[in-house]
């Protein structure tokens, strides 16, 4: 859904639509992907906005981001996990949420639309979904009462021709 105009609001109820499709997947790497974004997005945790994070930064703090690491029995395994986050991190990159550092190859910085996107995510997690849920449904009753009544006035001129072409 492209939307012309660029009004935080609509961008939020864009990704709200996306992140309900990503969330039907039900998976443990966009579940990791969310914490991470989630992470970035809050003010209380992620200080430094304009710094990059890496692989070994997320699975260091993986407790405090809430990212869940494979395990196998009770012992990491740090190859695997750096592997897994960095992989965590190239997603985020591919969906367009973060880019890669110029400056560091294994880097990656969040982009406005990550921060945004983390943003809905939080505010999901604190204040509930209903908002995003009532806001979303009742732009799409708008948009479709709006098109039956552009549909009606479209047959109503469409039937006033014809009487006068017909002179019924």
């Amino acid at each position: 859904m492209d939307i012309p105009f660029q009004l935080k609001f609509f961008k939020k109820l864009e990704l709200y639509q996306y992140l309900k499709e990503l969330d039907r997947s039900n998976s443990l790497e966009w579940k990791n992907e969310r914490a991470i974004l989630a992470w970035a997005a809050d003010p209380d945790k992620h200080k430094d906005l304009g710094t990059a994070i890496n692989s070994f930064f997320v699975v260091d703090s993986a407790d405090s981001i809430g990212v869940a690491l494979p395990e196998t029995g009770t012992e990491k395994l740090t190859a695997n996990n750096n592997i897994y986050c960095q992989n965590r991190l190239a997603s985020l990159a591919v969906r367009g949420y973060a880019k890669w550092d110029s400056s560091h190859e294994n880097n990656l910085k969040f982009t406005p639309e990550g921060f945004l996107m983390g943003e809905v995510i939080n505010e999901l997690r604190k204040r509930g979904e209903w908002r995003y849920w009532v806001t979303y449904n009742t732009v799409r009753i708008v948009f479709w009462m709006g098109a039956l009544l552009v549909i009606t006035e479209a047959i109503k001129s469409l039937w006033s021709i014809i009487k006068w072409l017909f002179r019924i």
